[in-house]
This record gives structure tokens, sequence and C-alpha cells, in this order.
């Protein structure tokens, strides 16, 4: 049984590791009931969506928002300057509509 949910020691787990690499399987892990799409890196504080966002992939930020699972955009424990970083996640998703 893999745990889907562990980081690597650089403090990203293997969903974050198929995002960062832009692996075919991002699908199979959003839809995945044991993969927490919500955990945060170690590095940053920052979930999967924002990760998306800070990269600039609009395609899989609409993926992602529209995978049926709860999302959390934020984070707690986040810096003031993530949370102003938000307003880009905002401005992304309006763009896709």
């Amino acid at each position: 049984n893999i745990q889907l949910n562990l980081r690597n020691l650089e403090g990203f787990t293997p969903f974050m590791i198929e995002l960062r690499d832009k692996k075919d399987n991002f699908n199979l892990f959003l839809r995945d009931g044991r993969v927490d799409i919500n955990m945060p890196c170690s590095k940053r504080n920052w979930t999967p969506l924002m990760h998306l966002v800070y990269c600039e992939e609009s395609e899989r930020v609409e993926e992602i928002l529209n995978c049926g699972r709860k999302m959390n955009i934020y984070h707690k424990g986040n810096t003031e300057q993530d949370k102003n970083d938000l307003i880009d996640v905002f401005n992304l998703v309006n763009r896709l509509d």
C-alpha cells in the first residue's frame, strides 16, 4: 500500500511532484480518495493549488477546481505575502470563465 501523503526530503508529496514535473498521472491523483489534495508542502507551506497558480498552469488550476473534491485555497500558517498571493488565484480563475 503506497503512502500517498508522505513528504520527501524536499517537503513534497507524490501529488506535488506530479504537479511540478508536469506528468500525466495528475488526474489519477485527483480521483484517488487517499490523496490529500490540500496538503501543503513543507518548503513554502503552499497547497497544490497555490503551486499551480504560481506556475501559471491555468488548465490544471481549472482541473483541480473542478475535480469535485473539497478544495482549500488557503492553508493556516501561510505568511502575509502568501495571503496577498492568493489574489492571483482569483484573478486566474476569473480569466478561465
